[in-house]
């Protein structure tokens, strides 16, 4: 069997839809949201239901942010 797909979540909210994701068998390899709560939340709920934290952790940024910082992304996508 192969390696699960990777996601880079943007837009992340609490993370909910990530754990759709991975109840389906995506890995969430990055976190990002602007608003610094949902991130705290989806930290939280994370280590509440015993699931790994993201490999590449949790950015508090808007996505042009990203976008001036291109890449750090190109370089995570390398790997």
């Amino acid at each position: 069997m192969g390696e699960s797909p990777i996601i880079f979540s943007f837009f992340s909210g609490a993370g909910f839809l990530d754990l759709g994701f991975e109840s389906s068998g995506y890995k969430i390899a990055l976190v990002n949201d602007s608003f610094s709560p949902f991130l705290d939340a989806h930290r939280y709920s994370r280590v509440h239901l015993q699931l790994p934290q993201a490999e590449y952790g949790y950015d508090n940024c808007s996505v042009e942010q990203y976008l001036e910082i291109s890449s750090r992304l190109q370089a995570f996508v390398r790997q």
